[in-house]
């Protein structure tokens, strides 16, 4: 039909002019790009790194973190914790992690948050402290994690 290459062309040139206010480039005439992963990386840390870490916000994680019902969300405190700069945080989730019994998917993310927090990649931990081999049974989760401490100090 005549006229519609037209308004094609006018319809493109219009998306093309939007999309150059809504995304200016850089001074070389290219947009900056990063990699996917630093992206993703950058936005992960911005979201879950806030810039007002007082005690409240702390003892919310830290709560979330052991008293959630939802595994979820205490996934997501885990990773919340791994950027708050509290020194004591690591301590505690260690206690936790050694007092209470934890869901086996939340004490892997616990462990991955210490190693993160500056713990040693040597972390030993042992889940069947004080049990025979002869009377072996089918483990119950959640494992309750008896000691745990890093590969440096631990003698066995």
């Amino acid at each position: 039909m005549p006229g519609e290459e037209e308004r094609h062309y006018e319809e493109w040139s219009n998306l093309l002019s939007w999309l150059d206010m809504a995304f200016p480039a850089d001074e070389y005439g290219g947009t900056e790009r990063q990699e996917p992963e630093e992206d993703e990386a950058a936005l992960r840390e911005q979201l879950l790194n806030p810039k007002d870490q007082d005690q409240d916000y702390i003892n919310q994680v830290l709560y979330i973190m052991k008293n959630h019902p939802m595994v979820d969300q205490q996934l997501l405190a885990l990773e919340r914790s791994v950027y708050i700069q509290a020194p004591e945080v690591t301590d505690i989730i260690t206690e936790w992690l050694e007092s209470e019994p934890v869901h086996p998917v939340v004490q892997f993310h616990a462990l991955q948050c210490l190693r993160k927090r500056g713990l040693p990649d040597g972390l030993h931990w042992s889940a069947l402290a004080n049990r025979s081999s002869s009377s072996w049974r089918r483990p119950r989760y959640p494992w309750r994690i008896f000691r745990l401490r890093s590969a440096k100090l631990w003698k066995g």
